[in-house]
C-alpha cells in the first residue's frame, strides 16, 4: 500500500485515536479533510504525500508528520501549507 493510500485508509482511525474531530467547515474551505484537536489546533490529511500536516489554531503550518506521529518535515515558512481559516 502506498503512503497516500495508507493515509486515506487510516486517517479516520488516527483521528479517533487522538481525539481529533473532523471540522466540516475547514475541510470545505481547504479542499481536504481537516480535523480539530482538543487544544484547538488543526490536522489536515495530505494524501499526495501520505502524511498529516499539523497547523496551529490560526492555520499556520507547524510541520508534516507520518501517521505514527513522527515528524517528517519542519514547518513551511513560505505559507504554502497554511490552512485558510477565514
Amino acid at each position: 500500500m502506498s503512503p497516500n493510500e495508507r493515509v486515506v485508509a487510516v486517517k479516520g482511525k488516527v483521528a479517533d485515536k487522538n481525539g481529533w474531530v473532523k471540522d466540516a467547515k475547514m475541510s470545505a474551505k481547504n479542499g481536504r479533510d481537516v480535523y480539530r484537536t482538543q487544544d484547538g489546533q488543526f490536522r489536515a490529511a495530505d494524501t499526495q504525500h501520505g502524511r498529516i500536516e499539523y497547523t496551529d489554531e490560526k492555520g499556520k503550518h507547524l510541520g508534516e508528520y507520518d501517521i505514527e506521529g513522527k515528524q517528517t518535515k519542519k514547518a513551511d515558512i513560505s505559507k504554502k501549507h497554511d490552512l485558510n481559516c477565514k
